[in-house]
């Protein structure tokens, strides 16, 4: 009971030590597909309980029992992304679309011998895609009310920098970003002290604002899986699988000024951000289907 307790104890507090990058993570890594071969997805994914399709190779191993000869099987498809947005009365419209291989794979079933009643043993291997990230989205608009740059502001008042040695040094990722570019300066106080930080961004005259969100990549999961077919009328099997996770994203800011003056000391800025993730996983699946009669499938 005291070894229970304790692995219980150390399994929770591995969950709650848990965390993503950011929130958007644990959604985007949960929005699954379907996937699947053409036949599948026509049927809105039900077929768990249908068998004799590639498919069941990923939700139902049981499935691919129901085969007597064997089969490869490819399907192409072609994704479409289009976006319209309205970003402070600009409208702009993006896309991106892109070659996608669905479910692949191959079935060789084997006819038993004997009268133990199991009427063949079948097995699966086989790639299917859960998730497809390839997307392209851009706004743009005029902005007459706030600055990318306030940002680097907040950070600096928020951690109280008085210093601007420490302002170019010790926010790497951040406002030393702005400083060491003239893109915020520095306000001077009496005696020739700092009282605080500015922007040289003019919002006040409006400025333009446009980003561009590239993300590229997917999520797969390959599959090697067996079943066995008892009298046609029970069916067993289980798959081992391995989830592969690759995802890109690339961001671009740009922020200019909206007027034509050539003394107001700011002229435009970008900002490129990037990340990468990658994952693997490992999973085990099992499974049954039950014919009680031909026209009836558990």
């Amino acid at each position: 009971m005291k070894r229970l307790l304790t692995t219980v104890t150390f399994l929770s507090s591995l969950i709650l030590s848990a965390d993503a990058q950011e929130p958007a993570d644990a959604l985007r890594y949960s929005w699954l597909t379907s996937g699947g071969t053409a036949r599948n997805q026509a049927i809105g994914g039900a077929n768990v309980a249908l068998g004799g399709d590639l498919s069941s190779l990923f939700y139902n191993p049981a499935g691919i029992g129901l085969y007597r000869t064997g089969e490869f099987v490819i399907t192409p498809s072609f994704g479409f992304a289009n976006n319209k947005t309205d970003y402070l009365g600009g409208d702009a419209s993006s896309g991106r679309n892109k070659f996608v291989l669905g479910a692949t794979g191959l079935v060789l079933p084997m006819s038993t011998r004997g009268g133990s009643g199991w009427r063949n043993l079948t097995i699966g291997v086989g790639v299917n895609k859960t998730a497809n990230f390839n997307n392209t989205v851009y706004f743009k608009g005029l902005n007459n009310q706030s600055s990318y740059s306030e940002k680097y502001l907040e950070e600096l008042i928020d951690n109280n920098v008085q210093d601007p040695n420490s302002a170019a040094q010790n926010f790497p990722y951040g406002s030393s970003l702005a400083f060491n570019t003239f893109l915020i300066d520095t306000l001077s106080g009496p005696g020739g002290t700092i009282r605080g930080y500015r922007s040289l961004a003019t919002p006040q005259t409006g400025v333009n604002q446009e980003q561009t969100i590239t993300t590229s990549g997917g999520m797969s999961e390959f599959s090697f899986g067996l079943s066995g077919n008892l009298r046609d009328r029970f069916f067993i099997g289980g798959s081992l699988n391995w989830s592969i996770l690759n995802y890109q994203r690339n961001t671009s800011y740009r922020e200019s000024d909206a007027t034509a003056n050539t003394r107001n000391d700011f002229n435009y800025f970008t900002v490129d951000e990037t990340l990468s993730t990658t994952g693997l996983g490992v999973n085990l699946k099992v499974g049954m289907i039950f014919k009680p009669v031909d026209q009836v499938r558990l």
